[in-house]
């Protein structure tokens, strides 16, 4: 538990082969409307403090893999900020990042995403969620492993050392409570 107040962070998993939009509250009936169809396939989408969208990408196409932005959320092109990864998860606190990828470890941003950088601390490679906790603190779920940062996503330490061997898919902390909930 962290008495931390986590900064305000958008975060949605989705894993649909178009990106949509839809204004809330919902119209009835309920319109999408369809934004792109590229990259084919989405695993995350998450919003910075200055409003660019990001998609978390990974699929068939190696070359579309990577993390695409948006300077706005009305957008409908979604240039590639990084190529040739796999992407699982997008967290931002402030101007600082972090990205999950499917076998190439952590990247971390320090300037709301222009640019990443891979972590040099040693993580698993397959990093399937990432999730501030305080402005600096994040975690990251892989295999069977939990890793802490308290510097924005550029240092890890291993936090737990599962010996249960399932996957720790998705990271959940509830800012009410101060609890980090971790799905397998």
């Amino acid at each position: 538990k962290t008495s931390e107040t986590p900064p305000a962070t958008t975060k949605f998993t989705v894993n649909l082969p178009i990106v949509a939009r839809q204004s809330l509250p919902t119209p009835t009936p309920r319109v999408w409307q369809r934004v792109t169809a590229d990259p084919s396939y989405i695993d995350t989408l998450a919003i910075n403090e200055i409003a660019h969208l990001f998609l978390g990408s990974r699929g068939d196409v190696f070359e579309q893999n990577g993390i695409h932005r948006a300077f706005t959320c009305a957008a409908t092109t979604f240039p590639n900020v990084t190529q040739n990864m796999d992407m699982r998860d997008l967290t931002f606190s402030g101007q600082r990042g972090i990205a999950a990828t499917d076998g190439q470890g952590i990247y971390f941003s320090r300037d709301n995403g222009n640019s990443w950088l891979p972590t040099t601390s040693p993580t698993n490679n397959y990093v399937f969620s990432v999730i501030f906790t305080s402005a600096t603190q994040a975690y990251a779920a892989t295999d069977n492993k939990l890793y802490i940062s308290k510097d924005s996503g550029e240092t890890w330490g291993l936090v737990y050392d599962g010996v249960d061997p399932s996957r720790l898919n998705e990271l959940y902390y509830d800012p009410t409570t101060g609890i980090l909930w971790i799905g397998s």
